[in-house]
């Protein structure tokens, strides 16, 4: 049901108008809020997958010999934050019961 609501609130592509970073100035009945800011970035300490430029532990990254996120956000489903934050008072009027 989470799915089929984000799917018909922003899809793929994303909603501007639901996107977290807008605040109060977004919808107010956006059920989710996109977060479209930000990365996955994780501690790591190996030799695949690793930035680590000095020190016991680097940062995940897409490239080991430069800092490239390996997972960014972006309008819409993406790894880092899935399908946004929950309204939770807006999640409850729009499920179909």
């Amino acid at each position: 049901m989470y799915y089929r609501l984000a799917a018909r609130e922003y899809g793929n592509a994303g909603n501007a108008s639901c996107e977290s970073s807008r605040g109060a100035a977004g919808r107010s009945e956006c059920v989710f809020h996109d977060v479209t800011a930000g990365n996955d970035s994780q501690d790591c300490a190996g030799p695949v997958d690793c930035y680590q430029p000095g020190g016991k532990y680097g940062v995940m990254s897409s490239s080991d010999s430069k800092y490239r996120p390996t997972f960014e956000t972006h309008p819409g489903y993406d790894y880092p934050t899935g399908i946004g934050t929950i309204d939770a008072a807006n999640l409850v009027n729009a499920w179909n019961w």
